[in-house]
C-alpha cells in the first residue's frame, strides 16, 4: 500500500492554512478579476491560496511615484516661510529669486503635500528660516498617506499575517508528527531548511528533507498495518 497520502489531502490542507506549491482549484470568495476592484477591507482572516495571491501582487507592486511639487506652489511656501521667519545675517545677500531658485534645486523633487508638512512644520518649530539641510531633517519626518500607499501598505499586511499564519501551522504539524512526505516535499523550501535547523527535519546530501521526528513514519507504519488487517 502507497505510504504517501494522495496530493488532494495536501491541498486540502492548504485550503485550511497550511502551505503548498499546487495552487487551489476553487477559492471562497467571488474574487474581481481586476485587482483594482479587490477590497481589502472585506477579506476574510484567513485566506485561500487564490486570494493570497491577488494580495501579494499588489503588495509586490510599489504604489505610483506622487508628482513633483510645481513650482508655484513651492515658491508660495517659501514666500510664507520668508515672510514669517527671520532670515540669518549671511543670506540676506541672496535675491528673493536667487533663494528659491536654490531651494527648488535641492527639495523641487518633493511633492506638494510634502512642501506642505514642511512649510506647516517649520512656521511651528523654527526660530529662523530654515537651512536646507534643516529643511530635509522636517521633510524626513513626511509620510505618504495617499489611497494608493496605504493599499500598498495594507496589501503588505495581509501578506505577511498570512505567510506567519502559515508558518506557524506548518511548524506546529511538523512538531507533532502530521505531515508525510508529500506535505513535507510541498512546504517552501527556506522552510524545510529552518525545519532542519530545528532539528524537526532531516536535509540530505542530494537536496531532500525528511521527517526527522519520527512520529510521521510510525504514524503512516500503523496506518498501513491497520489497513492490511481490513
Amino acid at each position: 500500500m502507497d505510504n504517501v497520502r494522495p496530493l488532494k489531502a495536501v491541498v486540502a490542507r492548504v485550503a485550511a492554512g497550511m502551505p503548498s506549491s499546487e495552487p487551489l482549484t476553487q477559492t471562497s470568495l467571488a474574487l474581481p478579476t481586476s485587482l483594482q476592484d479587490l477590497d481589502l477591507d472585506t477579506l476574510p482572516a484567513r485566506l485561500d491560496d487564490t486570494t493570497l495571491a491577488m494580495v501579494r501582487r499588489i503588495a509586490d507592486e510599489p504604489p505610483p511615484a506622487l508628482t513633483r511639487c510645481d513650482e508655484r506652489h513651492f515658491k508660495q511656501c517659501m514666500r510664507v516661510m520668508r515672510t514669517t521667519l527671520p532670515s540669518r545675517a549671511a543670506e540676506d545677500d541672496l535675491s528673493g529669486s536667487l533663494f528659491a531658485t536654490a531651494y527648488y534645486k535641492s527639495l523641487g523633487h518633493r511633492s506638494n503635500e510634502a512642501i506642505s508638512f514642511l512649510l506647516e512644520h517649520a512656521l511651528a518649530e523654527c526660530r529662523w528660516f530654515p537651512t536646507i539641510v534643516e529643511c530635509n531633517a522636517i521633510l524626513a519626518r513626511w509620510s505618504r498617506g495617499d489611497d494608493a500607499f496605504a493599499r500598498h501598505g495594507q496589501a503588505t499586511a495581509i501578506v505577511r499575517r498570512e505567510v506567519e499564519a502559515r508558518f506557524a501551522e506548518a511548524f506546529d504539524a511538523l512538531e507533532e508528527g502530521r505531515l508525510c512526505q508529500a506535505e513535507i516535499d510541498a512546504l517552501p523550501d527556506q522552510w524545510k531548511r529552518i525545519a532542519a535547523e530545528r532539528c524537526l527535519l532531516w536535509h540530505h546530501d542530494d537536496g531532500s528533507f525528511t521527517d526527522r521526528t519520527g512520529l510521521a513514519a510510525r504514524d503512516e507504519k500503523q496506518a498501513n498495518a491497520n489497513g492490511s488487517l481490513g
